[in-house]
């Protein structure tokens, strides 16, 4: 009985962990990636293993248009409405909606890919 409440605690510390709407924090250098991946991104996303949403790596490949893994990454849902792949993304992974995140800059997102690459090889 007690591992049963244990793990739906968990579950729902997980899910609610993903759906986080405390702000983004700031960071300057853009040798920031690792922070920005470990404050935004860990907790649904790992480089190599699939979690609640799917493994980053290969992401840079898979995404060829740069402004639209962009646009997804501050908004998937309203990119799913237009783009096929964003879509077949959103579809494959159980259609969980991807936590906004319009604070971070592009500098920002190019610096959490940045770190997804390296640590990808």
């Amino acid at each position: 009985m007690f591992i049963r409440y244990s793990v739906a605690i968990i579950a729902t510390i997980m899910i609610a962990a993903c759906g986080n709407d405390k702000p983004t924090m700031k960071y300057e250098a853009p040798a920031d990636g690792k922070a920005l991946f470990k404050t935004n991104c860990s907790s649904c996303h790992n480089v190599k293993v699939k979690l609640v949403g799917p493994a980053l790596a290969g992401v840079n490949e898979r995404w060829p248009n740069k402004k639209k893994l962009h646009d997804y990454i501050h908004n998937s849902q309203a990119v799913i409405k237009t783009d096929a792949y964003a879509k077949s993304v959103f579809e494959a992974n159980n259609k969980v909606i991807m936590t906004p995140f319009p604070n971070l800059t592009d500098d920002q997102i190019d610096a959490i890919l940045k770190y997804v690459a390296e640590e990808e090889k």
